[in-house]
């Protein structure tokens, strides 16, 4: 009777590790295979991303380039748009190597980036950056048609050359010189982490060394269309920056809102529609600031 109890017990025992091993393959190839449809996610999602930054990388470069054939001087607001087409094309080009570098090599190829923290934390510094530049660069066009329509009188004597190429030269360095200030303000963290103290040290050496020339242009010429620029001016923040901002103002581990309300492939499409929609903005820029200004309509 032991030995026929023995044995059942024996059978019982085997069975259960085997509907035990049979079932931790079966989980891990559900995984795997939500793995390979994430993988697969990243990578087209990403490269259609990337597609559109280097659409408006484009467009940009190609309305930038019309400044080689516009009569001089440049009013500001030209000046400023034109800037603002810059920074524009530096934003998409920070958007698309950030997407490359975080999304599309390690979760679209499966590619480890090993030793490359310290770069990709200056690639989001700069590309923290490009978008505040384009901001900054909005505010500016904003207090231009301000002046230019209820300050006839002052706007000569306010936005002269010299004014205007302090003011462009604060839009570009403040924001990125922000972030990498910010990054660097906790010891043995961020830019102040052993990886980063070499590299730092050589950029900043080299950077010494560097000096940054600006673009020769003066006086004024009178705005067109302020009052509609204004209104593609809102329009256009409504749509491509307003959802990106409510959304990283209100979801986060400490938030109102957190990450698990929602799946991790629904975080995906949502992250994927708001990257769109910034990228949409920088090619949407160039048209409303600038190709519809006169003098770069007959230059290009």
């Amino acid at each position: 009777v032991n030995t026929i109890y023995r044995s059942k017990l024996e059978e019982s025992i085997e069975s259960t590790k085997m509907t035990m091993i049979n079932g931790t393959t079966q989980s891990t190839d559900v995984l795997n295979e939500i793995g390979n449809v994430d993988s697969v996610l990243y990578m087209y999602g990403t490269l259609l991303l990337i597609l559109f930054c280097i659409i408006s990388i484009a467009i940009n470069i190609k309305i930038l380039m019309s400044i080689f054939w516009i009569k001089r001087p440049l009013s500001p607001t030209l000046h400023i748009s034109l800037s603002l087409t810059g920074a524009d094309a530096f934003s998409s080009t920070a958007l698309g190597i950030g997407l490359i570098m975080n999304s599309f090599i390690p979760n679209g190829l499966g590619i480890k980036l090993e030793g490359m923290d310290c770069f990709l934390l200056a690639l989001e510094a700069v590309r923290l950056g490009s978008v505040i530049i384009t901001v900054f660069h909005l505010m500016a066009l904003a207090i231009n048609h301000y002046l230019g329509i209820l300050k006839p009188l002052h706007y000569l004597s306010i936005m002269t050359y010299r004014n205007t190429t302090v003011l462009l030269v604060l839009l570009w360095v403040l924001p990125i010189s922000f972030f990498t200030l910010y990054f660097n303000l906790i010891k043995d963290d961020g830019f102040q982490s052993e990886e980063c103290k070499k590299i730092t040290a050589g950029s900043t050496i080299r950077g010494r060394s560097l000096e940054t020339l600006r673009n020769n242009t003066r006086q004024m010429a009178q705005n067109v269309k302020a009052v509609q620029t204004t209104l593609y001016i809102l329009g256009s923040f409504v749509i491509g920056w307003m959802p990106g901002v409510m959304i990283y103002v209100l979801v986060c581990d400490d938030c109102v809102f957190q990450f698990n309300l929602v799946s991790a492939r629904a975080m995906f499409f949502i992250y994927t529609v708001i990257n769109g929609l910034i990228i949409l903005k920088t090619l949407v820029n160039p048209i409303i600031y600038a190709a519809r200004m006169h003098e770069i309509q007959v230059n290009r």
